[in-house]
């Protein structure tokens, strides 16, 4: 019976085993080529990028070369002589220093050497600066061997020295210079050979177009002169430059690998695995003779040469490939103890058919049963992601149209403001109308913004010492005029204060800027959704120190079961509603975002046709806790008239623009800094009463200016002027040493209001 069930298991495992692996093999050859692939091409993209980098630079310094040379050549048809002290050798000296500092970096030395070897201009480029060198430093140049070969060129041919380090009185300059000498004859028209323009190129441009890409290239990037020895090594640093060296003339490419070179020195180009290496090179030829500017029998020195090469170890391409070979082993061991289960199952199945065939029945029920329940809850994650899809979709189109509405009014209004320029009245009405959809804007946008600071945690409940009969009180009349604006006065607006007032005309201190925000939220959608009849605020006091608030009108109301997705981002009772009422669908979601993160809820209860009543409570504290600021606004009087020096740090044109218009109209005198190094000079030239400070500036973050300022004035009021505008933000400007904190865009009324009144700490708005 035994073998009879190692027969049964041994055939089952070879047919399982098979089905499964050979697939499994084929896959991960095709992925392991095509990954390798994906390598190799990399490889090639890298060192092409390299060459093409390194091309491009010797380009631009041929260019160069033959520019200085022309602009020589010009000079001296205009003059016999350049050696003699004359203005027109001094103009050139300076044309060459002028061409050194555009140049910065690039060459350390531009030269004009007559044809006798003498130099006549030479510019030296040190520690960033620009310098021409004095007659009496220099030198005759006939025996170099440079000048001896650059002289035996025709007119409009250039010639490359080969790539070494530089070398001052006789020993190699630290740190190590890397030179290329470039140069080209100067010819006259009579064919005689007047001397010739030198640039001593910085190797170290090269050298950055091979680091430039080493990281895309996972290979030791390298870069060989025709000798075989190191330019440029990426891994062994210590092998460069080791022909410049007697002690390390054995360190070179040719004796590290001699087989590759030979491989690599008889090609242009190419890809090859050497050792189970992967070795990527190209051919740079440095020495280009350009036979006029026409560029049609160029002709290439092949005795001079530099190859970029790309080594890719075989630990590093394995290691590359690992995770592939890796998640091959790991599912050839799964599949192989899969196929034992399903072999050692099936034995089993066999052995004991009649009693197996009954239990399978159960378990196919019980399959029936889980694919049901799995049917049915695919179905409800289906319809929860296209719900998520409209919503999406709905709050794209909701954006879009939300956003548009207002950006017609202002592009349209402004154009029109251009054409009716004469039009005082139209001028006024139009400008009026962008000012309404600019705030409408910075609505849509604050609302955006709120609820993403609040989904990202970072809401900070900030309370205050308020008076809540007169917070209220303001909110009644404000919103008594804001019926007017609407043009909804039929609607009867109620305030109904359940409480005994005698009891809360002391500070109680509540987070009074959120709570603006919600009842704000809820009275705008009850003004929007209610053509007449009656909107009442009722507001009682708990005994658990939570007010109570509800906010009843008689408007289309909300279906019953609309009334818990109306809480959610972007959505509104129905599509007709968005159309009809407008809104971004964010008032409701933010309201109830902001209670649930005090501990808070909000609750609906409506009928269509009759009205709704939104209930929610708040907390508040009767002592000082969790305080954060108390806002205080104004400034200290310095001066009778109400005229203070104001030192106004910006750099948008356009905001100085603004700000300038602002105080057009006052008896305040205005100073502009349009960045952090000028506002503190001008703040240690002249005592200033208040500085507005921009705080994204050019040159120095305003809040370090702002630190630096204080180090000198402890009683100059700094009010932050600034577009980033979180509580964050504010919390830094304040902890620099600002008094003050104004959010962009800037409202002139509060502007002005902030800096007539008396504070004595902190300035908010």
């Amino acid at each position: 019976m035994k073998d009879k069930l190692l027969h049964y298991f041994s055939k089952y495992f070879i047919i399982i085993t098979t089905l499964l692996v050979i697939p499994l093999v084929v896959f991960y050859n095709y992925k392991m080529n095509h990954s390798l692939k994906a390598i190799k091409s990399q490889e090639e993209f890298v060192v092409t990028l390299q060459n093409t980098s390194i091309d491009n630079k010797l380009d631009n310094v041929i260019d160069d070369l033959l520019f200085l040379a022309e602009h020589v050549k010009n000079s001296m048809n205009q003059i016999n002589d350049l050696t003699e002290d004359t203005e027109q050798k001094h103009l050139l000296e300076k044309e060459f220093k002028a061409f050194c500092i555009g140049k910065s970096r690039i060459y350390d030395q531009v030269r004009f050497i007559d044809s006798h070897g003498y130099e006549i201009v030479r510019i030296n480029y040190k520690k960033g600066e620009a310098e021409i060198v004095k007659d009496s430093s220099l030198q005759r140049k006939g025996h170099r061997y440079y000048f001896k070969e650059i002289k035996k060129l025709k007119s409009g041919e250039v010639y490359f020295s080969p790539l070494d380090l530089n070398i001052e009185q006789g020993k190699i300059e630290v740190p190590l210079k890397p030179m290329l000498r470039v140069g080209t004859p100067l010819i006259n028209k009579q064919n005689e050979f007047i001397g010739e323009v030198v640039l001593n190129y910085l190797g170290s441009n090269i050298i950055e177009s091979i680091d430039r890409y080493n990281e895309r290239s996972p290979g030791n990037n390298m870069m060989v002169n025709q000798k075989g020895y190191y330019l440029r090594n990426s891994v062994n640093e210590g092998y460069e430059w080791a022909f410049m060296y007697d002690s390390l003339s054995a360190n070179n490419f040719i004796k590290e690998y001699g087989k590759l070179w030979d491989l690599i020195s008889n090609s242009e180009k190419g890809q090859i695995k050497f050792e189970e290496n992967l070795v990527t090179f190209q051919t740079i030829y440095p020495l280009h003779i350009y036979e006029g500017r026409s560029l049609q029998n160029n002709k290439v020195n092949v005795n001079y040469y530099w190859k970029l090469v790309s080594f890719l170890s075989k630990d590093k391409l394995d290691a590359l490939l690992y995770p592939i070979v890796l998640e091959r082993r790991v599912l050839f061991f799964i599949l192989l103890m899969v196929s034992a289960t399903v072999s050692l199952l099936l034995t089993r199945i066999r052995s004991k058919e009649n009693e197996y065939k009954n239990n399978l029945l159960e378990i196919n029920k019980g399959l029936e049963e889980k694919v049901k329940e799995k049917t049915k809850e695919y179905l409800i994650a289906k319809e929860k992601a296209e719900e998520s899809d409209r919503l999406k979709t709905a709050f794209l189109n909701n954006m879009s149209h939300e956003i548009r509405t207002p950006l017609n009014g202002i592009v349209g209004f402004a154009s029109l403001l251009v054409c009716n320029s004469d039009d005082k009245e139209k001028l006024k009405q139009f400008s009026n109308i962008i000012l309404s959809r600019s705030q409408d804007l910075l609505n849509i946008i604050n609302d955006i913004l709120d609820i993403s600071k609040i989904e990202a945690g970072q809401f900070v409940v900030q309370n205050e010492a308020c008076v809540l009969e007169t917070e209220l009180n303001k909110l009644y009349e404000f919103y008594s005029e804001y019926k007017r604006h609407v043009n909804k006065t039929g609607i009867n607006l109620i305030f109904k204060l359940d409480f005994d007032k005698e009891d809360f005309k002391e500070f109680i201190y509540l987070d009074i800027k959120r709570l603006h925000q919600v009842l704000n939220n809820l009275l705008v959608n009850a003004f929007k959704f209610t053509e007449k009849g009656d909107i009442i605020l009722t507001v009682k006091i708990k005994e658990d120190n939570h007010i109570l608030f509800s906010i009843a009108d008689t408007g289309i109301g909300i279906a019953k079961d609309k009334q818990e997705v109306i809480f959610k981002r972007f959505v509104q009772a129905s599509n007709d509603i968005a159309i009809k009422f407008g809104g971004s669908g964010l008032g409701l979601s933010i309201v109830k975002a902001i209670l649930n993160a005090m501990g808070c809820t909000i609750r609906v209860d409506s009928m269509p046709g009759i009205g709704s009543v939104f209930y929610f409570t708040y907390p508040y504290n009767v002592s000082k806790e969790e305080v954060f600021r108390v806002t205080q606004e104004g400034i200290s009087v310095k001066k009778v008239d109400n005229s203070y020096d104001i030192l106004i740090v910006e750099d948008e044109e356009i905001n100085r623009m603004y700000m300038e218009e602002i105080f057009r109209w006052t008896n305040h005198n205005i100073t502009f800094a349009e960045d952090g190094n000028t506002a503190i000079t001008k703040a240690k030239q002249h005592k200033y009463d208040i500085i507005l400070m921009d705080i994204k500036l050019p040159d120095i973050d305003g809040l370090q200016v702002t630190e630096s300022i204080r180090k000198d004035d402890k009683d100059v009021k700094i009010i932050a002027q600034t577009a980033y505008a979180t509580q964050e933000d504010e919390d830094n400007a304040y902890s620099s040493g600002c008094n003050g904190f104004v959010a962009k865009p800037i409202d002139k009324d509060r502007l002005l209001e902030i800096i007539n009144n008396n504070f004595n700490n902190k300035i908010g708005a």
